[in-house]
């Protein structure tokens, strides 16, 4: 039964690579993947029927598991492909490989290549089924209801490939695998072992396969020059031409489906003036109208603001610009596709250098002339007099006295009250208190302006928070920076006290040391800016700050909105 399911499988396998492959007529090449995903399905339908699916599923059974580690050896399925890993489909294996492992499977690729072939027959087919199992979930769908979108025909296309491979793995895990004899370890082999030693000093415990694909590809291209080791092996050099040819189809077919971004404004000579609200309009090809695109600020080569993440409508109004920017004529906007189908392709997108102005300032209207002072001379109206009910008493004639005439000294009619008077106007001195043992003189501390303020936490319109607090010895210290985590492609700067002392630094495993001066007067900021969010966000960096005598590690993050610092004070 084993054997009747294997000559079947091989026959249509033969039948069906033409279709499943690179085959397909040049006049039925459609630039439509859902049309070319229609048409493969309508062509031949067998391997995406149930029965189908049962047999592979039997026939590739618990014989193919893998061992911990061995799915790992798929990197050696086409190595020519430096970035075969990204292009051609193994994506499911992780980002990153232990130093270790690396070493080992190229070392076996050096030593034993027979037993090396055999491993990666298995994880071929391990990765084939799993390939082929994600496109026959799509295939199931069409076959019901008739419909597919744009992001379920890229991953169709991109999957079916799986398929196609398992016939050529199944001829590779069949060959009989004699245990390799000891490998002459001529001048040129043990040139190669060599290189594997600086590899392990070179790098740390995990490896991003961004570093460890070319370091592949180095190792088998030396192989094939001296037709040692696994290059020398001639079922490998078949079977790798196949996997070869099947896989630059996939990356070919991704290019021709890629989706595309086109900002149409802001465009060279579009003027921009601060406070009043922009706008953007784009076209794309490839992206359905529920996704969305993320739109940056760029000035120069930094990022100066997020503008936003918008639904793919081809227009969006009302976007306020940082007050904080400042004017100038390199600006740009950058669009990037988000959560895209492909997802070996995101659609990017800059403009032509454009102007940001600022509105100028409304004069303020000259004060109106003061008007001429109206003095109103108050009239004192004479108090009433009380009236006495009473019969007046009757005075004698001869005791009536009368007063003496007024004199000439006018009288005010409104007399100032006492302290109106005008007397020398006399300003006083400020009584300066004697210091005592007891009481020591306070100094006052100018308190900080909003301006002093903002500066110190912002930047480039990005906040700045601060982690931590220092003391060092000196004002000559040296900072050290290298990647935190992955290597991812982070490029970054590094600012003290608002100036640049790094400048767009990609950051790797290696330390990069630079020397720089404190100013001995102030607490000094020291903040990391991140000019992009490389693979994975955020910017992280690991900074080691000495000054002769200790250091400290420090770990900073950094992405488009905001940066993290820290303050540095120097001994008194």
């Amino acid at each position: 039964m084993k054997h009747r399911l294997l000559i079947a499988l091989f026959c249509l396998s033969v039948f069906l690579v033409p279709v499943f492959g690179t085959g397909l007529p040049t006049n039925s090449i459609t630039e439509d993947p859902i049309d070319l995903c229609k048409q493969i399905l309508d062509q031949k339908s067998e391997p995406w029927l149930q029965s189908s699916k049962e047999d592979l599923l039997q026939q590739y059974g618990e014989a193919y598991n893998l061992g911990e580690n061995e799915n790992k050896y798929i990197l050696l399925e086409s190595p020519t492909l430096a970035f075969d890993y990204f292009q051609g489909g193994s994506s499911t294996i992780g980002q990153s490989i232990s130093r270790d492992l690396l070493i080992h499977i190229l070392e076996q690729a050096i030593m034993a290549p027979q037993e090396t072939t055999n491993i990666l027959a298995k994880a071929t087919i391990s990765q084939g089924i799993k390939e082929y199992l994600k496109a026959y979930e799509i295939a199931t769908k069409y076959r019901e209801t008739q419909k597919l979108n744009y992001e379920e025909a890229i991953q169709f296309l991109d999957n079916r490939f799986g398929y196609s491979k398992l016939n050529h793995a199944v001829k590779l895990n069949e060959r009989e695998v004699s245990q390799s004899q000891v490998l002459n370890t001529d001048k040129t082999t043990k040139k190669i072992l060599a290189q594997l030693d600086k590899i392990g000093k070179r790098y740390p415990t995990s490896i991003p396969l961004v570093n460890a694909l070319p370091i592949f590809e180095e190792i088998y291209q030396q192989l094939t020059a001296s037709n040692i080791g696994l290059a020398g092996y001639q079922p490998f050099r078949e079977f790798s031409a196949e996997m070869q040819r099947l896989n630059q189809a996939r990356i070919n077919e991704r290019i021709r489906f890629r989706s595309e971004i086109r900002i149409t404004h802001p465009a060279a000579g579009t003027v921009w003036t601060i406070p009043e609200p922009v706008e953007l309009k784009w076209t794309t090809a490839k992206i359905d109208a529920d996704k969305t695109i993320r739109f940056f600020l760029v000035k120069n080569d930094m990022v100066v603001q997020d503008l936003g993440i918008f639904k793919n409508e081809a227009i969006k109004s009302g976007i306020i610009l940082n007050r904080t920017l400042p004017a100038g004529d390199n600006y740009k906007v950058m669009g990037i596709e988000q959560f895209p189908a492909n997802k070996y392709h995101v659609a990017k997108f800059a403009t032509a250098f454009f102007s940001i102005r600022k509105a100028p300032r409304p004069e303020k209207k000259p004060a109106p002339p003061p008007e001429p002072e109206v003095i109103v001379e108050e009239t004192v109206e004479p108090e009433p007099v009380e009236t006495d009910t009473t019969e007046p008493e009757v005075i004698p004639e001869e005791a009536v006295v009368v007063p003496d005439p007024p004199t000439e000294t006018p009288v005010s009619v409104n007399p100032p009250k006492k302290e109106e008077l005008p007397e020398e106007k006399v300003i006083a001195k400020p009584v300066v208190e004697e210091k005592t043992d007891e009481e020591p003189a306070v100094t006052a501390v100018k308190p900080e302006t909003e301006e002093e303020i903002a500066l110190r936490n912002f930047f480039d319109g990005r906040s700045i928070s601060y982690t931590k607090e220092l003391v060092v010895e000196t004002e000559n210290i040296t900072i050290s920076l290298w990647d935190h985590g992955r290597q991812d492609g982070d490029i970054v700067s590094i600012y003290l006290n608002g100036e640049q002392v790094v400048s767009k630094h990609t950051l790797t495993y290696k330390k990069k040391v630079y020397e720089v001066k404190l100013d001995n007067t102030k607490p000094n900021d020291l903040f990391l800016y991140a000019h992009n969010l490389g693979r994975f966000a955020p910017n992280t960096v690991s900074i080691e700050i000495s000054d002769g005598t200790t250091s400290e590690n420090i770990i900073l993050n950094s992405d488009l909105k905001s940066c993290e610092a820290v303050l540095i004070n120097v001994k008194q």
